[in-house]
């Protein structure tokens, strides 16, 4: 199916989520009446469950499910059709089932887990069809140089973050 208008949503963070995000996502829906919607991922934060420290004055991860479900489903309102990317942040849940030894049969789906309906489907990773017959990949984070994520696709690329030239940036700075 060709696609006209292709809205990509990035790295919600909820529950810590801007506050004006619903509104903003409103008007831009109202503005561009996207026929789709990727969700390039890290739509949940799960700082709580993160594998690195947690601070103690954020949710617990009981609290910050809660928290985040909400915005979710209020997501899904807006958007009930949405393809998400499997991120760093968003699918922590199973990274760390995964690091544990866990298989991730025995774990609910993501959509049961938020609350949200059938509309909403994951992806590693995900290519579409564009109006002018051009096909997109999708991805939350494959490489530094997301140009040569194009290249080795030989496409038009939109991809998430990357963490690690971030990081070198601030180890560079500090020295």
């Amino acid at each position: 199916m060709l696609r006209k208008s292709i809205l990509v949503i990035s790295d919600q963070h909820a529950p810590y989520h801007h506050i004006d995000t619903l509104d903003f996502l409103k008007a831009i829906k109202l503005k561009y009446k996207p026929d789709c919607v990727v969700n390039i991922g890290d739509e949940m934060d799960w700082h709580s469950i993160s594998f690195h420290d947690s601070h103690p004055g954020l949710y617990s991860p009981s609290h910050e499910l809660v928290v985040a479900r909400k915005f979710l489903q209020d997501l899904e309102k807006l958007f009930p059709k949405q393809h998400i990317m499997d991120s760093n942040h968003g699918s922590l849940v199973f990274r760390k089932a995964t690091r544990y030894g866990l298989p991730h049969e025995i774990f609910k789906s993501y959509n049961d887990m938020l609350g949200v309906g059938k509309g909403w489907t994951w992806h590693d990773d995900l290519i579409i069809k564009a109006s002018n017959g051009q096909n997109i990949y999708f991805c939350h984070g494959k490489f530094k140089d997301v140009l040569k994520v194009a290249q080795q696709y030989g496409m038009c690329t939109v991809q998430g973050h990357y963490h690690t030239s971030f990081q070198n940036r601030l180890l560079e700075q500090s020295k």
